[in-house]
């Protein structure tokens, strides 16, 4: 636990049950009894097993017992036929991040061991990845607005069972671990031979850390491009001259639009190589266009400028916000809002639009021009109360740590888990 900043009051730590998670919880409580730091362990019970109520009231006894306190987060939602692994994975961060925004929480370490890096990494070999794929899981990241620490990135699973048998500490064996019906699984009942054939662990760490320094410097130059070529607004938009994006090899090209799409877009994976491939083309042959990609709208306009956007008609969801509440929105803004009564988050869409022009609402000038595609402004956040009318957000961040918090205010930070757009965002064009 030496890697682990200080600066952390109240840390959580996702605890399965598995002899992974558990090692890492005993870990960090005793770190966090020796550094004066807030331990809580978080257990998800996603329902897909019968047993797995059973487990997590385990895991609640076994940790009760040892003075640390444990919740366990309940999956509330129908279970998809196919893709159960990338289901269970949106709603852990899902569930995760929720509850860490109610109650204060810095940071959620996380148990992946070497082993499940070496895992990673085969996956994303096999799925012809680049720097972003092949550098694996990151030790310190952002997932759905929620910082994720990773601290037993380069520990042995070997060790975790150590350490948990010489604490006297049992632990669950998750059967779904030996499904061959899972590519991880089938890559790990694999990985004796691979590592046989030249391809040892700390080949594919030292692989992990080459391409994380290929990532980094992917990201500062998008970032820098990015500042003297375009802008990426609060309200969650991006434009790009055209003349300096044409100008770039198509490869790095390639690149900036992956980092932008995820960035606008909130998506948890970035599109594929060939769909970026055929935008490039249709933006270098068309003069005008509107392409949908990635959750967002790309549009190239007659001012010289190509817009990003988010596509609203079928990702863009309503949500409601109780007073006083905190929560991420469309994984791209953390919101807050003070008002005596509930409002409902949603983009501004047409009918919105048709408020502004009949003026009866005020304060859109702050935040976008009319040089902007009339899509796009449809697509900003607001919040409508019960009564219909409408209230545009503060997009600059509230300082939600201040006693006295302003009453009757809504604020959309928008804060993409892309950490390179950082100190790029601008109120307006």
């Amino acid at each position: 636990m030496s890697n682990v900043n200080g600066k952390y009051q109240h840390v959580a730590i996702g605890v399965s049950g598995g002899v992974d998670s558990l090692a890492l919880c005993l870990l960090a409580h005793t770190w966090g009894e020796e550094n004066g730091v807030k331990i809580t362990a978080l257990t998800v019970d996603h329902g897909l097993r019968k047993e797995s109520a059973r487990e997590a009231a385990q895991v609640k006894s076994w940790l009760t017992r040892r003075g640390i306190p444990h919740v366990t987060l309940l999956l509330d939602h129908p279970f998809p036929r196919h893709g159960i692994q990338a289901f269970a994975r949106k709603w852990r961060f899902q569930l995760l991040g929720d509850w860490c925004r109610i109650n204060l929480v810095d940071v959620v370490m996380l148990a992946h061991t070497i082993e499940d890096q070496m895992e990673t990494i085969c996956m994303r070999i096999l799925a012809d990845s680049g720097p972003e794929g092949l550098s694996g899981m990151r030790h310190n990241t952002v997932v759905g607005g929620l910082r994720i620490l990773r601290p037993l990135l380069r520990i042995s699973k070997g060790r975790l069972i150590a350490t948990c048998k010489a604490l006297n500490q049992d632990w669950i064996v998750d059967p779904s671990n030996q499904d061959m019906k899972y590519c991880r699984v089938k890559i790990r009942q694999l990985m004796p031979d691979i590592e046989r054939a030249g391809l040892e662990r700390n080949k594919g760490v030292r692989l992990a850390s080459a391409m994380e320094k290929l990532r980094n410097a992917f990201d500062n130059f998008s970032a820098s491009f990015i500042k003297n070529n375009g802008g990426i607004l609060k309200t969650g938009i991006a434009w790009i001259n055209v003349s300096g994006f044409e100008k770039m090899p198509n490869k790095f090209k390639e690149l900036l639009l992956l980092r932008l799409l995820v960035t606008i877009g909130g998506a948890t994976w970035p599109s594929s190589k060939k769909k970026i491939t055929r935008l490039i083309e249709r933006l270098k042959q068309e003069k005008v266009t509107r392409i949908t990609l990635g959750g967002c709208v790309i549009e190239k306009t007659t001012l010289g400028k190509i817009w990003i956007y988010r596509e609203i008609k079928r990702r863009c969801l309503s949500v409601v916000i109780m007073p006083g509440e905190k929560r991420r929105w469309d994984n791209r803004f953390e919101v807050f809002q003070n008002f005596d009564k509930k409002l409902i988050l949603e983009p501004l869409g047409e009918k919105g639009w048709r408020k502004i022009k009949r003026k009866e609402i005020s304060g859109f000038s702050d935040i976008f021009d009319f040089s902007m595609p009339f899509h796009a402004r449809i697509t900003i956040p607001v919040a409508r109360s019960l009564d219909d009318s409408l209230i545009i957000p503060h997009f600059d961040v509230q300082d939600q740590t201040n006693c006295e918090k302003p009453l009757n205010v809504i604020s959309c930070d928008f804060r993409p888990d892309a950490s390179w757009t950082c100190d790029l965002q601008g109120p307006r064009v």
